[in-house]
């Protein structure tokens, strides 16, 4: 019988890197990196032209991403943490119910600006939020159940509290152990830690604060425009999230 397949699903810049790192350190799980990503910007199925230059390479197509996962899972368990957006059109029950699905979102007061630093032309679809509310609320339609959800500032504040609920909830014991990690790049972040989107993961050596400095969303047009439709969306999940008890 294969093994369960968690994914976690996240926004961009939410310390979703960081937790993939956490389940890199338990050893007990294969772990993929955002492999639908590569459907989304690097197959022949590509959704989105940004990298459009590069020849779509069949093995990223979709089947063959989910085959891999498949596979892997009748070795052993599986972790994978992705943006829901990357699943493109098809974000719909019959892919998500192969999965057990987690959620981590965060403020886009925070996420927007890092976002914007990376990819100043971001799209609304690559925000992130509308996908991952719409991934929700079909994980609830599966399981008849309100899905785990984590937000990035707990988890940096109190991260074995939230890590230890999130092993409960996914029927995993708790290794306190992964809380803690060496610092530096992993060969599974490809082509995104080449192009600098996981510096900040690779400096981490845990969930430690690590504050920058990036415009607000009310400095710039385009982010003020993505965070007046991403807050709405953003506080219903967050109304659903894990609550640390004080």
């Amino acid at each position: 019988m294969p093994h369960p397949m968690i994914a976690l699903w996240a926004v961009p810049r939410s310390v979703s890197t960081a937790f993939e790192r956490m389940m890199m350190e338990r050893g007990d799980f294969t772990v993929f990196h955002e492999p639908f990503s590569m459907t989304y910007y690097y197959s022949r199925e590509r959704v989105s032209h940004r990298f459009s230059h590069e020849p779509g390479d069949p093995k990223n197509d979709f089947d063959s991403v989910m085959g891999s996962l498949i596979q892997a899972a009748d070795r052993s368990p599986v972790f994978f943490k992705d943006m829901a957006y990357h699943l493109g059109p098809r974000l719909d029950r019959s892919v998500l119910e192969r999965f057990i699905n987690v959620f981590l979102i965060r403020d886009p007061a925070q996420a927007l600006p890092s976002l914007h630093h990376v990819w100043p032309d971001f799209t609304w679809e690559e925000a992130g939020y509308q996908a991952l509310h719409r991934a929700f609320q079909l994980a609830r339609e599966i399981t008849a159940k309100t899905p785990f959800v984590m937000d990035s500032t707990d988890l940096l504040e109190h991260p074995q509290a939230v890590v230890k609920a999130f092993c409960e909830n996914v029927g995993i014991p708790f290794l306190p152990e992964a809380l803690e990690w060496d610092a530096g790049h992993r060969p599974e972040w490809g082509v995104w830690g080449s192009q600098g989107w996981h510096d900040d993961a690779a400096s981490r050596r845990g969930f430690e604060k690590k504050p920058k400095k990036y415009l607000s969303v009310d400095e710039n047009e385009h982010l003020a425009s993505a965070y007046a439709k991403a807050r709405p969306l953003y506080e219903e999940l967050y109304a659903h999230r894990f609550q640390v008890e004080s």
